[in-house]
């Protein structure tokens, strides 16, 4: 069923004979690059740059990949600027369970191309979230984050050119490591005990 849903979008895309020129609209993960340790909750937006004046984004169906033995998708939230879905404004969704290692998130906005404009002009020229996904650390390592198959178009349904970025997580692990102070001072509290046991074992025979 996805893979029909996300079929019919790219198709739908394509045969629309409006095309949107310019430069690749680009899709990023923000923060690019975050060092947690494990068990922490992990935030990362996924942010859309370069959209030219007068350009709106009007949906989007986003693949994104990362290592299912580091780190694991919890949770997704969209940003506002497709459309409020609880007013039905928009439609959104994801999928964050059926694929190890990756996680779709789709959303298509139900406004008019002018309200679409005037939600995201403001942010245009800086940029804006467009979702946010929540990981959660699971073992040391450092999980890699990439963009697969990226679809979007704009207010009217023309198709975009999306370009996805890059960004990782660096696990840590959280076990403390007692520090060479720890040792010593261990040490000096435990062996003037050692030596008087072995004083007295010496006196009872």
């Amino acid at each position: 069923m996805k893979t029909l849903r996300t079929l019919a979008f790219a198709l739908a895309t394509c045969s629309i004979t409006q095309t949107v020129a310019a430069s690749p609209v680009t899709v990023s993960f923000e923060p690019v690059a975050q060092t947690v340790n494990v068990n922490d909750l992990v935030v990362v937006n996924l942010v859309v740059s370069g959209l030219a004046p007068g350009v709106s984004i009007g949906s989007f169906d986003l693949f994104l990949y990362f290592d299912p033995a580091i780190i694991g998708a919890l949770l997704v939230d969209f940003g506002p600027y497709l459309g409020n879905p609880t007013s039905l404004e928009a439609l959104t969704g994801f999928d964050i369970s059926s694929t190890p290692g990756q996680a779709e998130v789709f959303e298509d906005s139900l406004l008019s191309p002018a309200a679409l404009t005037m939600l995201q002009d403001p942010v245009r020229a800086a940029g804006f979230t467009l979702a946010t996904l929540t990981f959660i650390a699971g073992a040391p390592g450092i999980s890699e984050l990439s963009f697969g198959l990226t679809i979007g178009a704009d207010a009217y349904g023309a198709p975009l050119n999306l370009s996805g970025g890059v960004g990782s997580i660096n696990v840590l692990d959280s076990t403390p490591v007692p520090e060479p102070g720890t040792f010593i001072l261990l040490a000096i509290t435990f062996l003037p005990g050692a030596a008087l046991l072995r004083r007295f074992g010496k006196a009872i025979r």
